[in-house]
């Protein structure tokens, strides 16, 4: 009875309950069941007679049982207060669902348990050194790149390949100005200063071209010693930001940005 609604199952159930009755009705007043169903008239008092009418079924008029006996019969398609209706997208292809709030509920996939601290404090890691060094990396917000570069460099030094000599924070200072110095021609820096604006000129067989190598040869600098009083030298700072580095600092990032000094020469 697929496609019927509730009403035309109850009717047929309710003929079928009567056309039983009915038989047993003739056997016991020995009439013959076969013979002509009972008219409307002959209905006994107390029952009426009503029409049922669906697909598939010749339509007939089938005496049912007493009024006040009747059940109703809920309508399944009338929406309860609190319900909910779940609609899924349309490309699914699946139909709208309609749930009683009380029947109503999502799956909640259980909480694996947390690590015994006591037995596997660093848990899920391997060891304690991986939870440091990630720990380390996580706090100091290194990048991919950078994460993976102190990852080899630590599998590097767990192979033994060589030997790492700085033992802490002021041993690396000390090497950075040792670095410093042995980069730095004089680490007195003023002799090689330049402060009077120079122009340079090379003569191409017919006349001096002007051309510039320092920055204190470009017009920049020579302007400004041109503004200022005669006994007035420039003393330049470049700064540019470095778009080829990222730099992290604690939870930032960015580029760094580097501060040269314009009356040095290049080459220093």
């Amino acid at each position: 009875m697929s496609g019927l609604s509730p009403h035309q199952k109850l009717c047929i159930k309710r003929k079928r309950n009567l056309e039983e009755d009915l038989a047993l009705l003739g056997k016991l007043q020995n009439v013959n069941p076969s013979e002509p169903r009972l008219e409307a008239a002959a209905v006994p008092s107390g029952l009426h007679a009503a029409p049922c009418v669906f697909q598939g079924v010749e339509n007939t008029w089938v005496s049912e049982i007493p009024v006040d006996n009747i059940i109703d019969v809920p309508d399944n398609n009338v929406d309860s207060l609190d319900d909910i209706r779940i609609e899924y997208h349309p490309h699914t292809g699946l139909p709208a669902e309609t749930f009683a709030f009380s029947d109503f509920s999502r799956t909640h996939f259980p909480v694996p348990p947390a690590p015994d601290p006591d037995r596997d404090p660093w848990s899920p890691f391997w060891t304690l050194l991986d939870f440091e060094i990630v720990e380390l990396a996580l706090e100091a917000v290194l990048n991919k790149d950078q994460t993976e570069r102190l990852i080899r460099l630590l599998q590097w030094l767990h192979n033994q390949r060589e030997k790492f000599t700085i033992r802490n924070h002021a041993d690396l200072r000390a090497t950075w100005d040792a670095s410093g110095a042995c980069l730095t021609p004089d680490p007195a820096i003023g002799p090689h200063c330049i402060f009077d604006a120079q122009q340079l000129l090379k003569f191409d067989g017919n006349s001096f071209v002007r051309f510039v190598d320092e920055p204190y040869t470009a017009n920049a600098f020579w302007d400004l010693q041109t503004d200022l009083p005669k006994e007035g030298r420039v003393l330049g700072f470049i700064l540019y930001v470095d778009k080829s580095k990222l730099s992290s600092f604690s939870r930032e990032k960015g580029y760094p940005i580097v501060a040269r000094l314009a009356n040095l020469p290049t080459a220093i």
